[in-house]
């Protein structure tokens, strides 16, 4: 898993001198394992039984001609138990889809919409109905946040931003839930800029 990706099916790499990344995989309260810069944890000896997990990715970078997504934070709590070995199936990890009409630097009016699109990988087990979703915005870097107000979209969820003037990035914390139990909270420090 990479801490940074776009819709586009692109995933970011870790630079060395300016890139961090840390996943982990807990089971409940318990640290199953984790690695740094974009590794995979292997975990052995797990409870064929169905039991909560939560999967933590985070990460951080400094680059002067990159600034958006300085920070990342993704949680996801899920359900998972033995499937059949023979095939590979996706766990039911909810995935966010953001859309926000930005230019071509990545900036986007002040006043403007942001439509959310939450779903999971084809054939996940244990899946369930997306039904609920929030935003949270922050124009100062994740100090201070504000609840959104959402409306259902063809999409999935639609929000109207109406940034300060002096503000020069729009920061998100968006949390969606599926009817399984699976769910996800993700914050993206300057998720985009404001023009």
């Amino acid at each position: 898993m990479t801490a940074w990706g776009d819709s586009g099916g692109h995933a970011g790499v870790v630079w060395a001198d300016s890139d961090t990344s840390r996943i982990s995989l807990h089971q409940g309260d318990e640290l199953l394992g984790e690695d740094v810069n974009e590794r995979i944890v292997m975990v052995g000896n797990l409870s064929p039984d169905p039991k909560p997990y939560r999967l933590v990715l985070e990460g951080s970078r400094n680059l002067p001609d990159r600034p958006y997504s300085t920070r990342t934070r993704t949680v996801w709590d899920f359900t998972s138990a033995t499937t059949d070995p023979t095939r590979l199936t996706p766990l039911p990890l909810v995935q966010l889809d953001y859309a926000v009409d930005a230019d071509l630097s990545g900036r986007a009016h002040r006043r403007t919409e942001l439509t959310v699109t939450a779903s999971h990988l084809k054939g996940a087990a244990g899946a369930g109905a997306i039904r609920t979703a929030t935003v949270e915005v922050s124009y100062d870097d994740g100090a201070t946040w504000h609840r959104t107000a959402l409306r259902t979209s063809e999409d999935g969820w639609t929000a109207r931003l109406d940034a300060p003037g002096k503000a020069r990035y729009a920061s998100l914390r968006t949390t969606a839930k599926d009817t399984g139990g699976n769910g996800v909270s993700q914050t993206l420090i300057r998720a985009f800029g404001l023009r």
